[in-house]
């Protein structure tokens, strides 16, 4: 532990300069601020920002609802910059929002390379491939990545089973987009232990996983179409979300409410959670839109026979095709998936009717245990809800009101608002049916999907000074029917405070801290199902500084958990630096870590190439450090080389299963290439 005193003063991952990304501090420190020790669907979350928020879009084309997918923005600046637009007319430079009220200069420097301004000249009037080719946004990106250590798995083990594929990660991504106007693309993901497979009847071009979308928008009446994969998000997602939105800690105020982002390509490397054939959005009348989806794909599952015939016990949502096991499981049954959204829009008001069915091609129906009494079991589902969103002043009144036919119901209704131009506030409640049932579903909870859960959350965000502010939550939540590891009905609460201090624009800390009570069963010989409140603490401190060609953050995270009679903590504390030297950006990070048990497991963003994502938990006692070097030939070529080591002083072997690694430090490379053209 002497080593970590020394150390409590310095530091953490930067984000170098990158002129080309400079979307990507955004979503980092979005994502950074999230709940740490909830990782559930992280990936496909992140990768869909970074995808939204990479092709900086036209800022006089941006609804309210636009803007608040960039969630650092409050609704009074949202309003002002609609009310300024509306009188002025379209904006001239992206710098002219210095004359509305709200938009201060940090407010501009962080939304400045996500938006442009498109000149009269620039209209579209060129065929689509000519745009394809003229204006830039199209890019192909290859990435390889391997783990230097040689797992269990890529040799016999004692059960037998073995990798069936080579130890190297293989990614491609092609993506030609202009936004409000088209987007194509596909994607291939070979994971580390998968085959290379060349199949096209089966969807196989190499990769073990492959996705492709054609979208084209705005055209005329057409307002959006997509062939291919794809995602949808309406309403407050209680029917329909895809993977976006953050977690409670990221943004104390616009992340309690889902944006209508409607049908979006699935251009991620996820493997579930979305849809599979054509998606539409149609302007029926001036204020009505009609939009309407089909898909069929087919899903991994776990079967086994019983009355029912084939059955399916469980989805696999890992996409991990690597073992006879898990090939045994791929693609064993189909899913159609259809519906429609009526949608109303009238200046600040907007609702919506949502129909959807999901249908399986075996009966579903999940092994007996205690708490699982009220999940799904059958064939097919049928969701209908209603949804609305009203502004008035700088207030914003939303919600959603679902029903699963012959099951159970959800609401969720709430608002946010500026109360001041420096105080802003939300308000979210919810009420989930114990046997409610949604597959598509991503809206405000404490749960994974929207089922037995009652909960109220209140946000805060007060800004006295252009230098100070304050963000905070309180969210109270019961479970009204037993859980895993919660065998019997409980509530729990959490709270977060943040205090941020910007002295210059050079400097930037903020101190946080976060309370959560969540009951758990107790490990006791009974005869009944007791609980024990667990109470896990999280402090953060953080500072960051940037000056011409260098910069750099510290962090300091500390946790405790305490649960029945007994508690342990952890720690972690990084030191990051990254400079551009030339055509070379360089980033790195050192960090020393202690943590008693697995409930004090850190996570910790790490900078990662252009598109990637990397949140690893650090867990024993250890150190990790990260190298990345970044070359840019020219404006159209970039050359990324990632090395990141982890080391356990308190082990032997890493890992478990197949994974497991005989020795106590695991390596990893990742190269990527990025071509723009």
């Amino acid at each position: 532990m002497w080593r970590v005193a020394i150390l409590i003063f310095l530091v953490l991952p930067v984000y170098p300069q990158d002129k080309q990304a400079d979307f990507n501090r955004v979503a980092d420190e979005l994502i950074t601020l999230e709940n740490d020790d909830d990782e559930t669907d992280l990936e496909s979350r992140y990768e869909n920002l970074t995808l939204l928020l990479s092709n900086p879009v036209n800022l006089n084309k941006l609804s309210a609802d636009d803007l608040r997918q960039f969630y650092f923005l409050s609704e009074y600046q949202i309003q002002q910059f609609i009310k300024y637009r509306r009188e002025q007319g379209e904006l001239l430079s992206v710098y002219e929002l210095q004359s509305i009220p709200g938009f201060d200069p940090n407010a501009i420097a962080t939304l400045a390379p996500l938006v442009r301004i498109e000149e009269q000249a620039e209209r579209i009037n060129l065929s689509l491939p000519k745009r394809m080719i003229s204006r830039g946004n199209s890019y192909l990106m290859m990435r390889w990545e391997k783990t230097l250590e040689k797992k269990t798995g890529y040799s016999t083990s004692d059960s037998g089973q073995r990798y069936l594929g080579s130890d190297q990660k293989i990614f491609t991504r092609f993506r030609s987009a202009i936004p409000n106007d088209y987007s194509i693309g596909f994607t291939l993901e070979k994971d580390a232990g998968e085959k290379i497979r060349w199949d096209p009847q089966n969807r196989r071009f190499g990769g073990d996983h492959s996705s492709a979308h054609v979208q084209l928008i705005n055209k005329g009446r057409l307002k959006n179409v997509i062939l291919g994969d794809y995602q949808a998000q309406f309403g407050q997602a209680v029917v329909l979300g895809g993977s976006f939105g953050l977690g409670k800690g990221a943004e104390t105020i616009t992340t309690a409410r889902r944006t209508n982002i409607g049908f979006v390509p699935h251009a991620s490397a996820g493997e579930s959670g979305f849809y599979r054939g054509i998606a539409a959005t149609y302007d029926i009348l001036k204020h009505v839109r009609l939009s309407a989806f089909i898909s069929a794909i087919k899903r991994d599952a776990s079967l086994q026979e019983n009355e029912n015939g084939k059955t399916v016990s469980a989805f696999q949502y890992s996409g991990l095709h690597r073992t006879e096991n898990e090939l045994s499981n791929e693609r064993n049954t189909s899913e159609t998936s259809y519906g429609t959204i009526l949608h109303y829009r009238l200046e600040n008001f907007d609702a919506g009717i949502i129909l959807q069915r999901v249908q399986f091609s075996n009966w579903v129906e999940g092994n007996p245990t205690v708490y699982n009494q009220f999940a799904f079991a059958g064939v097919s589902t049928i969701n209908s809800s209603v949804f609305y969103n009203y502004t008035v002043s700088n207030i914003c009144l939303f919600g959603e009101v679902a029903h699963s036919f012959t099951r159970g119901s959800a609401i969720l209704t709430g608002l946010l608002g500026s109360l001041t131009p420096a105080f802003d506030v939300s308000i979210v409640y919810r009420k989930y049916d114990r046997d409610h049932v949604s597959f598509y579903a991503n809206p405000f909870s404490e749960n994974t999907q929207p089922q037995n859960e009652t909960g109220v959350y209140w946000g805060l965000r007060y800004k006295w000074s252009r230098r100070w502010s304050l963000a905070a939550y309180v969210d109270l939540f019961r479970f009204p029917w037993l859980a895993f590891r919660r065998y019997s009905p409980s509530a729990g609460y959490e709270w977060l405070g943040r205090l941020t201090f910007q002295p210059s624009r050079k400097i930037s800390l903020f101190a946080q801290m976060r309370q959560e009570l969540k009951p758990r069963n107790t490990s006791e010989e009974t005869t009944q199902y007791l609980l024990a409140d667990g109470i896990k603490q999280n402090w953060w401190a953080s500072m960051s500084y940037a000056e011409g060609i260098l910069r750099m953050r510290t962090r300091v995270q500390y946790s405790t958990y305490e649960f029945n009679g007994k508690q342990t903590d952890g720690i972690v504390l990084l030191q990051g630096l990254g400079f551009e030297v030339g055509k070379f950006q360089i980033s790195g990070h050192y960090a020393l870590f202690q943590t008693q048990d697995f409930d004090n497991r850190q996570y910790v963003y790490e900078n990662d190439v252009y598109l990637a994502f990397s949140l690893p938990f650090y867990d024993g006692t250890g150190s990790r450090s990260m190298l990345m070097l970044q070359y840019s030939l020219s404006k159209a070529l970039s050359f990324y080389l990632r090395y990141s080591r982890s080391y356990l002083s308190d082990r032997e072997e890493l890992g478990s299963g197949l994974e497991t690694i005989n020795g106590n430090t695991k390596n990893d490379i990742k190269f990527q290439t990025v071509f723009r053209f």
